[in-house]
């Protein structure tokens, strides 16, 4: 009997039991995977699953429950527990994906425990395979294997905000054959060799078209043997754009290099990919190289490179003395100032993971790139890292990140109160802040992300963060008007706000209306205080132990602990266009250099005029706030993010 929902326990659970519910689970996970229903959800109960396999025998059982486009089988972690896939013994695989259609893997982790001796997570031949906040680590060979031999393919596989790291041999990611793969918001570090290839060796192998690489932090690459960042060998019309590629290992050379293919009946080398946004800082080691190309016989032709920050690299910010690349528009060289406290908050944090390459409000990437978004426009590109919109200014920033210069349409703190930012003592409690009607700068905001400052003297977490209307003047919400705000995809686990930089909910779709007022409310983990003094006027309150349960918005008499008079930590509110899952994008396509600016623009038609019929796809919509972009001839694109 297949189950559409089963729980599973590595302790508790029992694969005799006949119903797998949350008090009767299974116990293994292929048990699990024999007898979920297609579209259905495995939830993993937190603990260690002991694991590993060379035949893919463990999910063989959900190749016969394919999901559907849109609604696919899942494996995930129960609420957070953390569910450890770890391999017990020495075998070439944690786990073997294959002949897998339309499976979701969400908030796992992949743990090879140094014994996965081939990879620690293999995907052979499956298709719309998505890993989401999975974490990969711990391998011996490669971390992840996409494609494995000539007849293998992979298409549609997504990384999305997954974290892959720490090897003894080979690299991190081994991208083989799968077309229309997306590796996005995902964190790649401590790799023996390449932190990620799209390469194949095998004779006869698909070619890898169409990768998208973006929104992604790399570093620590070749800790213990020369090698690159990412390495492009094979594949047309790949996007690689908003990633940072920063402090390779010992032996890391490049951050990014077009060129070694295989050997003739391979894949051929790589054509047509647009490198655009990337900031590439601090490679220090070896050649010190920040983008390469072989010649057109290994590096390919016709590759864009554009709108990038390529500073303090050892070499050369560019290599291509074959002339396989246009480049346009890249700032790789700062004068007149220090890169590192001039051009970015914090890059040269200790703590790798914790640098902080936003801009600065003096830098001089801020409009310092393109007038227009030269070569290709999409609206994966049309955001930045944090999904803000390009331009801000009057130019497009350089680099993955666009600085807000101006709170027109937002809401902040400075709207509401005035007063010093020297820190309260405040330590962690469940806090309340109120957003004035009166303080805000527009009349509706639909889709936003709220921003939290990060102290000067240390960081601090938020968790539970949510927004609610309040009920009249009282310190009541509204019940059911109350939305979670994820960090990340998360809503429980929040997020960390870093000491100098900022944090960046995920964006939501919730009206928020200047003539009413509302609250965001969260609990600030850390014993640091999150409030400032100064100011005048409660706007904020510190409410008893209300952080285990969901709040009831519209039952009154929770403890008011303490008040301030000025929030510290919920700067400001950002106005975001609908946000779409980055799966979603569409791309629009159009070679050649084009006005941008933003605004507020109505589709004029469905079929547009396209004199020069490079138009590859064309989405005409109602009114949207996006990008409108006007060509050369008669050629009109108006490009949207909803």
């Amino acid at each position: 009997m297949a189950f559409a929902t089963v729980y599973v326990h590595p302790t508790t659970g029992s694969d005799a039991n006949p119903t797998p519910n949350i008090g009767t689970p299974y116990k293994t996970i292929k048990k699990a995977c024999d007898n979920v229903a297609a579209q259905g959800t495995i939830f993993c109960r937190g603990g260690t699953y002991p694991l590993g396999e060379s035949t893919g025998t463990i999910l063989s059982g959900l190749a016969s429950v394919p999901g559907i486009a849109g609604s696919p089988t899942t494996v995930k972690s129960y609420e957070n527990e953390p569910a450890i896939w770890q391999c017990s013994t020495s075998q070439s695989y944690v786990v073997r994906m294959a002949g897998l259609s339309y499976i979701t893997f969400e908030d796992l982790e992949f743990d090879g425990d140094t014994k996965a001796t081939s990879h620690v997570v293999n995907i052979p031949s499956s298709d719309n395979i998505t890993l989401r906040n999975c974490e990969l680590h711990n391998g011996i060979g490669s971390i992840l294997f996409v494609g494995e031999g000539a007849a293998s393919n992979s298409p549609f596989l997504s990384l999305i905000g997954c974290s892959i790291h720490t090897n003894t041999a080979s690299h991190g990611i081994y991208w083989n054959a799968g077309a229309d793969g997306r590796i996005d918001g995902c964190k790649i570090y401590d790799t023996f060799i390449l932190g990620m290839q799209i390469n194949s060796y095998n004779v006869g192998s698909v070619p890898s078209d169409r990768m998208a690489f973006c929104n992604n932090r790399m570093w620590g690459w070749s800790a213990d043997h020369g090698g690159i960042g990412l390495v492009v060998g094979h594949g047309a019309d790949h996007l690689i754009y908003n990633n940072i590629f920063y402090k390779p290992g010992a032996n890391g050379s490049r951050a990014i290099a077009f060129g070694f293919n295989g050997p003739a009946g391979t894949p051929p080398a790589s054509t047509n990919a647009r490198v655009l946004h990337n900031i590439i800082h601090d490679i220090d080691q070896g050649e010190g190289i920040g983008i390469s190309f072989a010649s057109a016989t290994s590096g390919g032709t016709g590759h864009v490179v554009s709108n990038n920050l390529i500073l303090d690299t050892n070499g050369a910010a560019i290599s291509d003395p074959f002339g396989t690349s246009t480049a346009t528009n890249n700032m790789t060289a700062y004068e007149g100032g220090d890169v590192d406290t001039d051009m970015f908050i914090d890059p040269g944090n200790a703590t790798l993971d914790d640098r902080n390459y936003r801009h600065t409000p003096t830098s001089k990437a801020v409009d310092g790139a393109a007038t227009a978004l030269s070569g290709i426009v999409s609206v994966g590109i049309a955001l930045d890292k944090d999904g803000v919109m390009r331009p801000q200014g009057t130019k497009v920033d350089a680099g993955a990140f666009e600085l807000v210069q101006a709170a027109s349409g937002l809401w902040n703190a400075g709207n509401q109160n005035t007063g010093s930012w020297s820190d309260s003592g405040f330590t962690a409690m469940s806090v309340r802040n109120l957003m004035k009607a009166s303080a805000w700068d527009t009349s509706v905001v639909t889709a936003f992300k709220l921003v939290f400052r990060g102290r000067t003297d240390a960081s601090y977490d938020v968790i539970k963060v949510s927004v609610v209307e309040r009920d009249g003047s009282t310190l009541d919400g509204i019940d059911g008007t109350n939305q979670q705000l994820t960090f990340g995809g998360t809503w429980a686990a929040g997020g960390t706000v870093p000491q100098n930089g900022e944090l960046y909910s995920d964006s939501v779709v919730y009206v928020l209306d200047h003539t009413k007022d509302y609250f965001i409310t969260y609990y600030a983990s850390a014993s640091v205080g999150v409030f400032l003094t100064g100011g005048s006027g409660d706007t904020a309150w510190m409410v008893a132990s209300d952080v285990a349960a969901t709040i009831d918005w519209d039952t009154p008499g929770e403890t008011i602990a303490q008040t301030r008079s000025y929030t510290y930590s919920t700067v400001r509110i950002e106005e975001t266009t609908t946000p779409q899952d980055p799966e979603s994008y569409p791309i629009i396509e159009h070679l050649g250099s084009y006005a941008v600016t933003p605004g507020t623009y109505t589709a004029l038609a469905t079929t547009l005029s396209d004199v020069n019929d490079d138009i590859t796809q064309v989405t005409a919509l109602s009114t949207k706030t996006g990008l409108k972009v006007t060509g050369s001839g008669a050629a009109v694109i108006d490009i949207y993010t909803g």
